[in-house]
């Protein structure tokens, strides 16, 4: 059940117009699937130090991609 909502976040993500979201959103389900193999194959430890450092991971992304640091760029600006 827990999967099929992130299936569900992915889905959406392909459709977002925000495009803070769209990036964010599928890279935060992967790495939620892969907490949830931690918990269950190591225990809670690793699972809450886990979830700290994507938490952390995402949130300097986040200030990146609002801070203009990451572009889109499109076939027509390498020319």
């Amino acid at each position: 059940m827990i999967i099929k909502l992130f299936d569900l976040l992915y889905e959406k993500s392909e459709i977002e117009t925000n495009r803070y979201k769209a990036i964010i959103l599928p890279v935060l389900c992967f790495s939620a699937i892969l907490n949830i193999i931690v918990l269950v194959r190591e225990g809670v430890d690793s699972f809450v130090s886990l979830v700290v450092f994507w938490g952390l991971v995402f949130a300097i992304g986040l200030l990146f991609a609002k801070a203009g640091l990451i572009r889109i760029y499109t076939d027509h600006e390498f020319l």
